[in-house]
């Protein structure tokens, strides 16, 4: 068990927690001592002597004491004799309780004692070894006017032991015996208001039956109760302890699954011996007042054997455990020689309880001393248990000598230790001795305890009070036990602080988070908490906390791996540096091959904020702060975003209040169960197309689809947000963006080598300034390449470098840093050899890699060699891509049950499954996706929304879905679909079919409009190796030399392959072959025969650039803008799509052999005039010394081929509808 709280607590703290549970002690004394009465009472009864006149002797009839229907009674045997009234016509009856009193399940329990009063006669002299035969009813009733019911009736059999101390003599005839008390009955549940005891007493001569148990006068019964008063104050008790030990508990198991390791034995057993006190505390009682449940007490016996059985386990482990050079430990099976004799022991009481109280519950007369043989085989279990428990002590005996002659070793030889290893043994040494006192102060006052209420009249007075000492001694030794684990669980859960560098070096070891890291493509996200590792539910992937700090890992298909630190504004200096370990550990469990990148909140790199299109929100809080975070899953989730950014949307939560607005621009009033994006009247339309990309991504991740969006302008806020809001105040004038740093590439870097040659990190200059030549790099050396002016500081590692060197390798960046006096928001990336990112690379005029991946838009993966293979497509497989299914955060492989409606008159109507994966533009249709979730199954609906569809239809598809989602449940995710923006999961769902959408018309029968003689569509593979197939127009210029297309015309069909194009492109054109039917022509790019081109109106210029065919440099987009005053040049990270083209913006597209600015229609004139000087200087300025590079101008509108071949399904009517109005369908 590593270093428990108990070690690192001052004397000053550890008195104050002892003092608390002092108090707490004497408190649960208090409690049984001033307010409990006596825990039990007990009740003296006379049997009343009833004659039964009837020849028969019915069990029916139930004899009464006293009351209206009372008995026949006979004063006296020698009556009896007088009227010649027959022993066998003798009833014995009690009744319980004593006239005018009621019996109460406040009581819990009944056990009856039995006394015989019997006079010496010397003619009937008690006969040695005599036994009584007592035949016994129980009947019960709950008014005192119905009929008795029987609950119990038994023949059963008393040892008599009797004593007659004088002379038996003539003289003494008439004194009575003095005989032991024998048991009659015990019920563990007192149910009922009323009972009735009748006892006979049979006389059998022939048989020996009651003969020679001398002259029974009389029959005396001592009946016990618990206390009602004292019931109630238990019952309390255990139901302000129990949640105390469960909370506790909880707390402790918590602080167990943060530490990077698994649980250790005696960390379990801890666990285990507060769930065995959970269970004593647990206050069932409370049902047994409204149920008859007479087992109560066996259950209470079995409870209290485990929590004893664990107690005594654990104490044996605790000490193996803390002998410090025995090298078997945490293992169970270590000590099964020490905890055999406790098991076994158990066992035998556990025998032993269920031959006694298990066979009262069918017969409460029954007793296990009423017979020889039944007496034996009890003593026979205990007696067993009795030498189990000698041998356990001594076993425990000889372990803790063991312990303390170890810790007097250790002592001697602690100055010789490290630092760190003494304090690691006096915490070891502290904690044992402190236990060792502890439970022995707790055992001693047990024992104190339990003699004085033993010996004591059962109260003290004390002053004007009386002092109840036994049930002072119940609830203070229980109180005492709970306590006693309490303490334990507080003060032994592990610490998460170490001892020194030593000690820090040793935690060092691989985290149970990293076993499934990077086993698939995809990104995974962790948030430090409490200095561990806590993973983040996919559907909350983009959410930052500004008080944490998070560590994230992106795998590629190589694999390749990108870990990224991100640390919020306000993270805590303990939390960036647990972040900065477990990024070192993460790099360290690849073998230094990631690629890493320290990330600041409001500074992420290109990479990072690729990740996350939808935008990046931030959020009020953290977990050192203490705040709690607010759960923006729930239906009543509060939540006020301010969403800025044209390129990077960013997110950032403020006080929920009018004074966060301004009118420049958009927020988002998260209520739960509505969302509305306010939309500022001064805000630019993109910026409000982009910030209804967060409001979605609200809706469809962590509402799961079930929240309704509204957009809301500026001085037309419904009721609903004026009530969340309060009264509306003044808004706030719109205010400038703050200065952003240009990412085009305008400033020079500098390269150093990193050395520890002198003991020390040292940096020397390499080249004062860029472009560097690829040779300056050593494989056997490390490097720092500084673009500080940027924010961005790189760090190469040579593979043969030092490993010191290396390892140190953020480390050295940080100072770096520092000593430049660079802003603490500059990017670190840490690359290996072989993993060199573009914006590395780009500093260098020579750079060539050892392998090349083919096309812009494939996958872009960096690694140890950066090399990428192709895998042969399968096309019965080709949507169950792993990678594609982690990095898109797919459910499944989508080979799930799919169902498909078109929405048709405002009505669901079934499409043919033959169909499937089919889309028209001029449809919508609703797709119901059911699949298994370990045992559960799951459901999507996705909404699919074409573009040509009719607003009735769009209002009806909206309906339909909440419709078919309301008739499951509302168990469903819902999922809108923009024709062209489908979602890779959506694309996986066709068995192995692509998607194939059609850019208008319709699949019903009878459609409105039909398909076009000529088609042309256009096959391409993303990133996520997603492939469709879309409708575009057939015309030559559409034609891209990176992909594939299918050419349908009334009299042929070919198949067009440029020369960048995949196998999964080809793959993909022969299922749209066999949808189009026919036989194919295969053109090669450079040999189209001339029906090709007729088809396509002849040739033209198309996309065929050098670069789509042969690249490791993806083509970058940037926005050139305006909007504060000042040209600042922003990049759109991630794959960009046409939709990232801001209509009022100026684009720069640099696809690395020829720049293209785009000019949007309503770009502003400062903007038109001052991008072409941007982009010479974007060109003149390049790192790589990229000279002479074409620059083209074009125009909104009309694009030549080759720009829109750099953008997939490109179309050339997106703006003839306001973007803003095709968003708005989907609020």
């Amino acid at each position: 068990m590593a270093g428990a709280i108990i070690e690192n607590m001052s004397t000053k703290k550890l008195v104050i927690v002892g003092v608390i549970l002092l108090l707490f002690q004497a408190f649960s004394f208090m409690v049984g001592g001033l307010i409990a009465p006596s825990p039990t009472t007990a009740i003296h009864y006379m049997a009343t002597k009833c004659v039964d006149n009837a020849k028969s002797h019915s069990q029916s009839k139930w004899f009464m004491p006293w009351g209206p229907n009372q008995c026949h009674k006979i004063r006296d045997f020698d009556e009896a004799t007088a009227k010649r009234i027959e022993a066998n016509n003798i009833v014995f009856a009690v009744h319980i309780p004593m006239p005018n009193k009621e019996m109460s399940p406040w009581f819990q329990f009944i056990l009856v004692i039995l006394q015989f009063d019997i006079a010496f006669k010397m003619y009937n002299q008690i006969e040695d070894g005599a036994v009584v035969t007592v035949d016994v009813g129980l009947a019960y009733r709950d008014d005192g006017l119905s009929e008795w019911t029987e609950m119990a009736h038994s023949v059963e059999l008393r040892k008599l032991n009797c004593n007659f101390t004088t002379p038996k003599t003539i003289d003494n005839e008439g004194r009575y015996y003095e005989c032991d008390l024998m048991p009659l009955m015990e019920i563990g549940c007192v149910f009922h208001k009323y009972y009735l005891l009748n006892i006979r007493l049979p006389v059998i001569e022939r048989k020996k039956v009651n003969v020679g148990i001398g002259e029974i006068k009389d029959i005396r019964l001592v009946g016990i109760h618990q206390n009602g008063g004292f019931t109630k104050v238990w019952f309390a008790m255990k139901t302000f302890l129990t949640p105390s030990i469960l909370i506790i508990m909880i707390w402790y198991w918590r602080r167990i699954t943060m530490m990077s390791r698994p649980p250790v034995l005696l960390e379990k057993v801890i666990f285990a011996l507060g769930i065995s006190m959970t269970f004593i505390n647990i206050p069932v009682e409370w049902f047994s007042v409204g149920f008859e449940w007479t087992w109560m007490l066996l259950f209470g016996d079995i409870r209290q054997g485990i929590f004893y059985a664990m107690l005594l386990s654990f104490w044996i482990i605790f000490c193996g455990e803390h002998l410090m050079d025995q090298t078997e430990r945490n293992r169970f099976s270590v000590y099964w020689k020490q905890v055999g004799p406790i098991v076994f022991g158990s066992f035998c009481l556990f025998i032993f309880d269920m031959c006694e109280r298990g066979v009262l519950l069918t017969n409460p007369f029954h007793s296990i001393w009423a017979s020889d043989v039944r007496t034996e085989l009890a003593m026979a279990f205990i007696i067993v248990a009795g030498i189990c428990a000698c041998l356990y002590f001594l076993f425990l005996c000889f372990m803790v000598f063991q312990v303390f002659r170890n810790i007097s070793g250790k002592r001697t030889s602690l100055p010789a230790m490290t630092k760190a290893r003494p304090l690691h043994y006096e915490g070891l040494i502290f904690r044992f001795k402190f236990l060792m006192l502890v439970t022995l102060a707790c055992a001693a006052m047990t024992v104190i305890f339990f003699i004085i209420s033993q010996v004591n009249e059962g109260h003290w007075h004390w002053g004007d009070y009386t002092v109840q000492v036994n049930s002072a001694f119940f609830t203070g030794i229980y109180g005492m036990w709970n306590l006693y684990v309490f303490a334990l669980m507080f003060l032994y859960a592990p610490s998460h602080e170490c001892y020194g560098d030593e000690q820090s070096s040793v935690i060092m070891v691989i985290h149970k988070e990293f076993e499934a890291a990077g086993k698939e493509p995809g990104l995974m996200i962790w948030r430090i908490e409490n200095m561990d590792l806590k993973p983040v539910p996919k559907n909350f992937y983009g959410n930052f906390y500004t008080g944490d700090a998070y560590l994230l890992l992106y795998t590629t298909r190589a694999p390749s791996y990108c870990i990224h630190m991100w640390l919020g504004e306000e993270c805590s200096q303990d939390e960036s540096g647990a972040a900065a370990i477990f990024s070192a550990q993460l790099d360290n469990y690849f073998g230094g091959k990631p690629v890493q990148y320290r990330e600041v909140q409001n500074y992420e790199s290109l990479t990072f904020q690729g990740y996350f299109k939808s935008g990046i929100k931030y959020k009020k809080g953290g977990v050192a702060s203490g705040f709690h975070h607010v759960v923006t899953n729930e239906a009543n989730a509060k939540c006020l975003l301010h969403v800025k950014g044209r390129r990077v949307i960013r997110a950032t939560e403020v006080d929920f209040s009018w004074a966060s607005f301004n009118k420049g621009d958009c927020f988002i009033v998260d209520l739960g169960k509505d969302i509305y994006q306010w939309r500022g009247s001064e805000c630019n339309r993109f910026e409000t197309v982009k910030a209804s990309q967060v409001a979605i991504d609200i809706c469809d991740n962590e509402r799961n689809g079930r929240a309704k969006l509204h957009m809301v302008e500026e001085g037309a806020e419904p009721q609903e947000i004026i009530d969340a809001l309060g009264p509306k105040t003044t808004i706030a004038p719109a205010t400038p963006d703050d200065e952003k740093v240009d990412t085009c590439n305008r400033k020079k870097g500098a390269l150093y080598m990193i050395s520890d040659a002198t003991g020390f990190m040292k940096t020397s200059v390499v080249a004062q300034s860029s472009p560097f030549k690829q040779a300056m790099l050593s494989l056997e050396e490390c490097y720092i390449l500084d673009n500080g002016v940027d924010n961005n500081v790189f760090v190469w590692k040579g593979q043969n470098a030092n490993v010191a060197e290396r390892k140190a390798a953020m480390k050295v960046a940080q100072h770096f840093i520092k000593e430049k006096n660079y802003s603490s928001k500059t990017q670190i990336q840490v690359l290996p050899a072989g993993g060199e990112t573009t914006l590395f690379k780009q500093f260098f005029s020579d750079w060539k890699d050892k392998d090349l991946t083919t096309g812009p838009t494939k996958a872009y993966t960096i690694g140890r060699i950066a090399k990428v293979e192709q895998v042969p497509l399968d096309a019965s497989t080709l949507h169950s891509n792993k990678a594609m299914a982690a990095q898109h955060s797919m459910v499944d492989d989508g080979s799930g049950k799919v169902q498909i409606w078109r929405v048709e008159g405002g009505e669901r109507v079934p499409v043919d499954p033959t169909s499937y994966g089919q889309f028209y533009g001029g449809d919508c249709y609703i797709i119901l996706y059911s699949y298994k979730q370990g045992s559960r199954e799951q459901h999507i609906i996705y909404t699919w929304q074409g573009l040509k569809s009719t607003q009735d239809e769009l209002a009806a598809s909206a309906f339909l879905t909440v419709q078919l989602d309301d008739s499951m449940g509302g168990a469903p995710v819902q999922v809108r679909v923009t024709q062209s923006q489908e979602p890779p999961h959506l694309m996986s769902i066709f068995k192995g079919k692509p998607m194939i959408i059609h850019s208008g018309g319709t699949s019903r029968k009878g459609g409105q409009t039909q398909a076009g003689s000529t088609r042309l569509f256009h096959i391409r593979t993303s990133t996520a190796k997603a492939t469709r197939a879309v409708e575009v127009q057939s015309c030559a210029s559409n034609l891209n030399s990176n992909d594939v297309f299918v050419l349908k015309t009334p009299n042929s069909l070919f198949v067009w392959k440029g020369v960048g194009a995949s196998a999964e492109e080809v793959g993909t054109a022969k299922h749209v072959v066999t949808f189009l039917g026919g036989k194919p022509t295969d053109v090669a790019e450079g040999k189209g025969p001339a029906g090709f081109w007729a088809a396509l109106g002849g040739k033209k210029e198309y996309q065929s650039s050098k670069a789509l065919q042969k690249t490791i440099k993806p083509p970058r987009l940037f926005g050139c803008s305006n909007k504060t005053s000042r040209l600042v040049v922003e990049e759109v990270p991630g794959d960009f799509t046409q939709s990232d083209l801001a209509t009022d913006d100026v684009m720069l597209l640099d696809t690395w052999d020829q720049i293209f600015l785009w000019v949007g229609k309503d770009a502003k004139e400062v903007e038109k005039t001052g991008a072409p000087k941007t982009a010479k200087e974007y060109v003149d300025s390049d790192p790589s010394g990229r000279h002479g590079i074409p620059i083209t101008t074009v125009k909104q509108g009309a694009e030549p081929p080759t720009f829109t071949g750099w953008f997939q399904a490109w179309d050339a009517q997106m703006w003839d509808t306001d973007p803003l109005e095709r968003i708005r369908a989907r609020f």
